[in-house]
């Protein structure tokens, strides 16, 4: 009789314990876990996920195909010297616009990255000059690249162009299939 006292104990404690886990693991799981999930989706449908695994002239190409998605012409520079610039693009205005890509494995982007392209914006003669990154800026970045007039681009702004271009892909496809002909 006393073991079987002691087994039933031992079971209420076990529920006891189960159901104090759940209490705390099911709130950690919806408010941790799952955010976190849909954050990951999101971000592995803008592509910038695969960018973060590939090289530096992966993230060139991606960039390019970016861009003419969003309407400009793109020349690429050459790969060795060129010039403090990557891509040059031209907007249907006309106007050119020097681009340093730059792609980092983590580490934030600094003054140099707004020098370079400043040297590319006067040896390609463009109008204006941006820096590209599939990360974020130094301090010291930003301020120089305010005063300058150089546009950052960082990891979020390439997230809400990507979700923009595929927004109007699908808007595009949608018209396409609902109006054939």
């Amino acid at each position: 009789m006393e073991r079987w006292v002691n087994f039933k104990m031992f079971v209420e404690f076990l529920l006891i314990l189960a159901v104090m886990v759940a209490i705390w693991f099911v709130p950690w799981y919806i408010i941790k876990v799952i955010p976190s999930k849909i954050r990951y989706q999101q971000l592995k449908s803008t592509g910038i996920i695969n960018i973060d695994r590939k090289s530096g002239k992966d993230f060139e190409l991606w960039l390019k195909n970016m861009f003419s998605n969003l309407g400009y012409r793109i020349k690429m520079t050459p790969i060795t010297s060129d010039g403090g610039a990557d891509l040059i693009l031209t907007s249907s205005r006309g106007k050119k616009i020097a681009v340093q890509a730059k792609k980092s494995a983590g580490k934030n982007i600094g003054v140099k990255a707004v020098e370079e392209i400043m040297r590319g914006q006067k040896v390609y003669g463009c109008d204006e000059a941006w820096v590209v990154t599939n990360q974020y800026y130094t301090k010291d970045a930003l301020s120089d690249a305010k005063k300058c007039g150089v546009v950052l681009w960082n990891r979020d702004d390439l997230l809400k162009t990507q979700r923009r271009i595929q927004q109007a892909h699908r808007k595009n496809n949608h018209q396409k299939t609902n109006y054939p002909g």
